[in-house]
């Protein structure tokens, strides 16, 4: 039975040395590039705003960023600030505001199964939210990107 225990605990640290979470990066994977930048509003830092980039190419992967108090962003596309592919890409930002739903629980004498909160309203002009008409865009190469700059107007 020792034997046993020992050749398990042995095949157990040898799975987890050989890449259960802690190993190198997968080989498939495509190489990014870093990109941060800021963001402002009528050249105010916009706190709290999602940054995303789409890949115009057919399948390509997004990547975003949130902005932080001082309008900052690093891109995100596998893994926390780790980038961007490179290619051409079509940019969006958007903020909303944070709603705390005023629904009441179901065993509330007062509850009504038909209420719906009011949606969350923007807090940014609605263009910057869509591809189609944000009008924002980036090309990501292969050298880091640390000072793209997107600066809203109405």
């Amino acid at each position: 039975m020792l034997k046993l225990n020992g050749l398990l605990i042995c095949l157990i640290a040898t799975i987890g040395i050989s890449g259960c979470g802690g190993g190198p990066a997968d080989p498939d994977r495509p190489d990014l590039t870093k990109v941060t930048g800021t963001v402002s509003y009528k050249s105010a830092p916009v706190e709290g705003a999602t940054v995303a980039y789409a890949n115009e190419t057919i399948g390509g992967k997004p990547a975003f960023g949130i902005t932080d108090v001082n309008g900052k962003f690093s891109l995100t596309t596998f893994e926390d600030a780790d980038g961007a592919i490179p290619g051409p890409y079509k940019v969006t930002i958007t903020k909303m505001e944070k709603v705390i739903s005023k629904a009441l629980p179901t065993d509330d004498p007062k509850y009504d199964p038909n209420y719906v909160d009011p949606p969350a309203k923007s807090l940014l002009p609605d263009k910057y939210a869509q591809v189609s008409t944000s009008g924002l865009s980036a090309t990501v190469g292969q050298e880091p990107m640390t000072d793209v700059k997107f600066d809203l107007v109405d």
